[in-house]
């Protein structure tokens, strides 16, 4: 069987278009996902920015912080732990912006 040059044209854009096809369906359905992961992503790190605020603001209504110079207060921290009063003044010291 002999194809003449249009057959082969038409045959070969069509292979084209069918693979376009295959390329779009999958890219939309991965775009989708990755939407529900990006949603994901943005909730997981939000979380902790609000529980920091959120420890921030009972140090400082506990008096543990003094939101005037953004400190920790040495003598409220002696009953703690070694553990305790390095991640109370980490906490304070790595979010600062939320004693403003």
């Amino acid at each position: 069987m002999k194809l003449t040059i249009r057959t082969k044209l038409l045959g070969g854009f069509g292979a084209v278009l069918v693979l376009m096809g295959v390329v779009a369906y999958i890219g939309y359905t991965r775009l989708e996902g990755v939407t529900a992961t990006s949603d994901t992503m943005f909730h997981r790190g939000t979380i902790g920015l609000f529980n920091a605020e959120e420890t921030n603001m009972h140090m400082i209504r506990s008096g543990l912080v003094d939101a005037q110079k953004r400190t920790v207060s040495a003598d409220r921290l002696a009953p703690f732990s070694p553990e305790v009063r390095a991640f109370l003044t980490l906490s304070v010291s790595g979010c600062q912006i939320f004693l403003s």
